[in-house]
């Protein structure tokens, strides 16, 4: 009788076992002999290694609860759970081996503690090789995370709007910083990528409102579209290794970034990659861009001038507009294409060099560039576009070369102060609103045109 009543025993599918005041901590705010290098825990059925560990056993899911903490036993390996929104310790510590039944489970994943509210810290052990998706998304009294070198892999969202996380060691082990993983981490003030890391998802870092310091130990490739976005107290970016290329967004609406020495290596630099940055006034460009992309460096209100690479090939719509302190700006001779309102409302804009190797011009290209006094147009266009040269009311003498066969709608309205005007013999079209309210009201015999017929005229 004696003997099945203990084979009785050990078949209770729940045991509930617990041993000295759970909340009992030791010097480092974590709960007694749980100290870093302290990593194991043996259970058994009437003793544990611990004696304050409360332990709960549910073998019929080969189930261990240690202080709060699932941890599920498969095989040699354990995955230790948090409980949603549940009630921890300030400070947590996560076991590396579960010894139990004669067996050690090494705990290699790490999941479910999102939304934590009494977490202040946490201390993962060597060993663990994954922590899921959404971990620790809203943990939001989180300061201090301890990540092991065997680390491998961290999931989207893992710790986005862990509003007091300050510190962070990324370890050399992890390859990848997923998408939005620690996104509004609004307290986060420097981050290190090690050599290991090669790309950074997106919206990685975006709004962490104190990041200041950016270090790349190697041999990132790859910055995600958003991925610094609304970073508000970072003020340089200069990466010194090669990068293969930035995303859309990147820096956009960073308010106190004021300098940019663009990596070695990219071809094009991303749509919208510094828009809003409304302090920047220094920007350094490696020989290997050929492309600037639209919106790049929209609303740039500090920026008074710029030196484009020497072997830019296109750039792109709206890719300065609205930087109304730009001064100047010299276009070099590789470029052919700029884009649709590249240069609308730069109010500042005096000089303007043109490259001859130009065969493309967008509409509003330079509409309301209203300090702009002289333009060279190059003799590779064949077309003006509508509204290019519209509202650049100080501009003095239009000089349209040879070649040029259409001149389109508004293309040179409302400039007040032109005294000049000269045709080619090659303009075939005029559109009914090129020249709408344009030639200063002292001019005489200022349009001179030099077509042997009369260019059609748009009405």
């Amino acid at each position: 009788m004696k003997i099945l009543k203990k084979i009785a025993l050990l078949l209770v599918s729940v045991l509930v076992f617990s041993c000295g005041d759970k909340n009992a901590t030791g010097s480092n705010g974590l709960p007694e002999n749980l100290e870093k290098g302290d990593d194991i825990i043996n259970v058994g059925l009437d003793k544990t290694n611990d004696q304050h560990a409360h332990i709960e056993i549910d073998n019929t899911k080969h189930l261990i609860y240690i202080n709060g903490i699932k941890y599920y036993l498969s095989r040699t390996t354990a995955t230790c759970q948090g409980v949603y929104s549940g009630g921890y310790n300030k400070d947590v510590k996560i076991f590396a081996k579960i010894g139990y039944s004669g067996q050690y489970y090494t705990v290699d994943i790490i999941q479910n503690f999102n939304s934590a509210r009494d977490m202040e810290s946490i201390y993962i052990p060597e060993g663990v090789k994954k922590i899921n998706d959404f971990c620790f998304l809203n943990c939001k009294n989180l300061k201090t995370v301890h990540l092991p070198h065997s680390l491998e892999a961290i999931g989207y969202q893992a710790f986005m709007k862990c509003d007091k996380l300050e510190t962070i060691n990324i370890p050399k082990g992890l390859k990848e910083i997923p998408t939005f993983c620690f996104s509004e981490c609004k307290s986060l003030k420097q981050i290190t990528f090690p050599a290991t890391i090669t790309e950074i998802g997106d919206s990685a870092f975006a709004a962490c409102d104190n990041l200041t310091d950016i270090t790349f130990e190697g041999n990132v490739k790859r910055l995600g579209h958003y991925c610094f976005r609304k970073c508000n107290s970072l003020k340089t970016f200069n990466m010194k290794t090669q990068l293969d290329s930035i995303g859309a967004y990147c820096f956009a609406e960073c308010k106190n970034l004021e300098s940019v020495i663009v990596p070695n290596g990219l071809s094009t630099v991303s749509g919208n990659c510094f828009s809003k940055c409304e302090n920047l006034r220094l920007v350094s460009f490696p020989s290997s861009i050929v492309a600037i992309d639209p919106f790049c460096f929209d609303y740039c209100e500090s920026l008074v001038q710029i030196k484009l690479p020497e072997n830019l090939r296109k750039i792109g719509e709206q890719a300065f507009s609205n930087c109304k302190n730009l001064k100047s700006i010299d276009i070099p001779e590789s470029v052919d294409t700029i884009g649709r309102s590249c240069f609308i409302s730069c109010s500042r804009l005096k000089t303007v060099k043109l490259p001859t190797t130009l065969n493309e011009i967008g509409s509003q290209c330079f509409f309301n560039c209203s300090a702009l006094t002289d333009i060279a147009i190059p003799q590779g266009l064949t077309v003006l576009p509508e509204r290019c040269f519209s509202a650049c009311r100080n501009l003095r003498n239009i000089i349209i070369p040879e070649g040029i066969t259409k001149i389109e709608d508004g293309c040179f309205a409302m400039i007040i102060s032109a005294t000049k005007i000269v045709i080619p013999s090659t303009v075939t079209f005029i559109g009914s609103t090129a020249f709408y309210q344009t030639l200063s009201t002292d001019a005489e015999d200022a349009i001179i045109c030099h077509a042997p017929k009369a260019p059609k005229v748009d009405t």
